[in-house]
């Protein structure tokens, strides 16, 4: 999303936030960034004062009301003369925003759609209602309820730009297969768009994920409104299970102009390594000049950060740093570097305020596939060196692996480096799919085979034999158990022993083995080697929990989830912190964390029996026993016995708490 350089820009997905000129304004005051962002939203950005006052201060006598309206306008008018003065209209009977001066990251959102789907916000973690206004809890319900009806009418908005893309016949097959699917995410019981996706996976063969989307569908309406697809829907998922459609011809590409180059044939035969990428240094616009140190130091700082993790081939700082003032058109470098993506950042200081901006660019098609803006005083330039360089690196490896995901659509496994086939295994595996999860082990085994070398294909392979076992779907538990601690060995070797790795290592063998000393010694060992990555801090949580620091714990995947908010796979780091919250006696916020990840994958059986478990403590047993229904359906083998063999708990109390409350919401012993 780009923000205007003048004039007000509002911020409503994630925390909300009002920027004026390119520089944020009213950090801190919830009810002056409440009130501006309520006007930019309404149809006419205009709204009476009473309207208003009766919103955002709730409860309080008219009078009261009436006179917090005009202090809050006040702040407004200190804080920010400019905007008042230019963009803000106010008189006696309403306030009003001009038009001509607003815009926001949802309105950029639904108006990227007409040409392409943008790779942030709707296929993020976490949902599109979770994101839309988050930090305006607390102001009263009837802003509440405004602010629900809002996300309604974006989400309308955004799915028919979705269906608009979906159906235009120069819409590459892959682009709108994304788009049914993300329709499905924004409206679970669409129909149409489900179909769509239905056909078009089983038409490229894959009838696992085909009937994967009708089974979920055929759930949620029997859930939500006790009736059953329609017989359209369920003709086709009969003619996807006989193999009608597995031999259907694919929507041909669009064609296109000599010298434009598609994405989605752009993926070379076992094309060695992962993607590469190169970080140049930032640009200094003025006026005010910026320390050389603040504009190469996030180069070395990002580099350095990404090349411990191993997952993207990174050139280095000595080779991108000649290249000062680079680049010039979006995408371009320098003829000796050979770049499947470049990150290009500036910085302008205005009095002693710095705006620095940056932008992740595919060089192979020109597009944007991530972009930020940060802000920061003179006084906190040094600091906010290393804050962005950690914010970039992990915001860079999930936006580059969704891109050569998308790449990797409707390409044989054949044409894949191994690279592509562990970035598409890992993302079949954690579909959490029975009928498709073997499909994921081929894949990342064929990854590991392809490269020997990369040690992340063979992380990868660890999650993956950790899933197995978790979900209850391993036959031989034994066996598979001996496979997951070779694979997690060999990928703590191959990976010169990275942060990432050894916490896996750590978990794994809690996973195992139980409560162990040295998987304590392990996990302190991968946060000393990577004290500020995200996924070794997730993988430390559950490790640090069981042994009795869930404390610890909760900060470690509250930080986790703060540095990866759009990680594919959220819904692990929610789990590990409703572990955490359990261990430490917090139920209720237990609770809170494990539906936020059953929201975001419903089949994670682990997090159903915590948040099972949780919400007996509450007393809530009701609910607690449907989620026991479904850990049946899911996990029929699961035994709590088998549990207590090898539970992970050091505080023995704990385990026999979580053991004693699966028995009474009815699971088997």
């Amino acid at each position: 999303m780009q923000q205007t350089k003048s004039g007000l820009y509002i911020r409503t997905l994630g925390s909300p936030g009002v920027s004026w000129a390119g520089e944020p304004v009213f950090q801190g005051k919830k009810k002056a960034t409440a009130l501006v962002v309520y006007l930019a939203l309404q149809p006419e950005q205009r709204a009476l004062r009473s309207k208003l006052a009766e919103l955002l201060w709730e409860g309080s006598e008219e009078g009261r009301a009436r006179s917090s309206l005009r202090q809050c306008l006040s702040e407004i008018r200190r804080e920010a003369p400019e905007l008042m003065a230019t963009a803000l209209e106010v008189n006696t009977t309403d306030i009003a925003l001009r038009a001509d001066y607003v815009s926001s990251d949802i309105g950029d959102l639904i108006a990227a759609l007409a040409q392409k789907i943008p790779g942030q916000h709707l296929e993020a973690g976490a949902e599109f209602s979770d994101l839309f206004l988050m930090g305006f809890g607390h102001i009263g319900q009837g802003f509440e309820n405004w602010a629900r009806e809002c996300c309604q009418s974006c989400e309308t908005q955004l799915i028919a730009r979705l269906f608009d893309l979906m159906e235009a016949p120069q819409t590459r097959a892959a682009e709108a297969l994304r788009a049914a699917r993300i329709i499905c995410r924004l409206d679970p019981l669409n129909e149409e768009a489900s179909r769509f996706a239905m056909r078009s996976l089983a038409e490229r063969g894959e009838t696992g994920a085909s009937l994967q989307i009708y089974g979920q569908l055929y759930d949620r309406l029997d859930e939500a409104l006790a009736m059953e697809p329609s017989a359209e829907t369920q003709a086709l998922a009969v003619a996807i299970k006989n193999g009608d459609l597995q031999h259907a011809k694919p929507k041909p590409p669009p064609p296109q102009p000599r010298g434009v180059f598609s994405a989605a044939s752009s993926i070379a035969p076992n094309r060695e390594g992962p993607p590469k990428l190169a970080i140049f240094p930032f640009v200094d616009l003025g006026p005010v000049p910026v320390e050389s140190y603040f504009l190469h130091g996030i180069l070395e700082d990002t580099v350095s950060l990404l090349a411990q993790l191993r997952e993207l081939q990174v050139y280095s700082s000595n080779t991108t740093r000649q290249f000062q003032g680079l680049p010039g058109a979006p995408g371009s470098q320098p003829p000796e570097l050979d770049a499947d993506y470049v990150v290009t950042g500036s910085v302008r200081g205005a009095g002693d305020r710095f705006r620095i901006t940056v932008q992740l660019v595919d060089t192979r098609t020109g597009l944007v596939e991530w972009a930020n803006t940060y802000a920061a005083h003179a006084s906190e330039l040094f600091e906010m060196q290393t804050d962005i360089a950690i914010n970039l690196t992990h915001q860079l490896l999930p936006s580059v692996s969704a891109a050569e995901l998308r790449r990797t659509e409707g390409s044989l496994p054949e044409d894949l480096s191994a690279y592509h086939l562990m970035i598409r295994g890992r993302d079949i595996a954690f579909h959490l799919d029975p009928a498709t999860f073997t499909t994921a082990k081929s894949l990342l085994e064929e990854a590991c085979a392809r490269d020997p070398r990369y040690g992340i294909s063979r992380v990868a392979l660890t999650d993956w034999h950790s899933v197995l076992l978790g979900q209850g779907w391993s036959k031989d538990p034994k066996a598979d158990g001996k496979a997951l601690q070779n694979a997690t060995e060999e990928a703590v070797r191959l990976s010169g022993e990275s942060g990432r790795a050894l916490a896996r290592y750590a978990h794994n063998q809690t996973v195992l083995f139980g409560y162990a000393e040295q998987a304590i010694e392990i996990c302190g060992k991968a946060l000393r080697n990577a004290p500020n990555d995200a996924e070794a801090l997730l993988w430390s949580s559950p490790t640090l929990t069981f042994s009795g620091q869930p404390e610890q714990g909760i900060n470690n995947a509250r930080t986790a989830i703060h540095l990866s908010p759009c990680d594919p796979y959220l819904f692990r780091s929610e789990h590990f912190l409703s572990i955490a919250h359990f261990a430490a006696g917090n139920y209720a916020e237990a609770v809170a964390a494990g539906r936020r990840a059953q929201r975001l994958n419903p089949n994670y059986t682990s997090n159903l029996r915590m948040t099972a478990v949780a919400l007996a403590e509450t007393g809530d047993l009701a609910e607690a026993g449907k989620i026991a229904s479904e850990i049946k359906r899911l996990d029929p083998g699961f035994r709590i016995g088998q549990f207590l063999k090898k539970q992970p708990f050091q505080d023995q109390a704990t385990g026999q708490r979580y053991a004693a409350r699966l028995r009474e919401i009815g699971l088997q012993d």
